[in-house]
């Protein structure tokens, strides 16, 4: 089991750690490219 994060490749895919700060409340984060795109197509 794999339990290292990488979180400088996490902030790369979430544009929104470019400019924003966000605390955690209970999921409220920026979607990962990944998300976005998903959900460009098929909105």
């Amino acid at each position: 089991m794999n339990l290292i994060f990488d979180v400088e490749s996490a902030r790369r895919e979430t544009r929104g750690c470019e400019k924003l700060i966000r605390f955690n409340n209970a999921g409220a984060s920026s979607p990962p490219m990944v998300c976005r795109l998903l959900i460009s197509l098929f909105a």
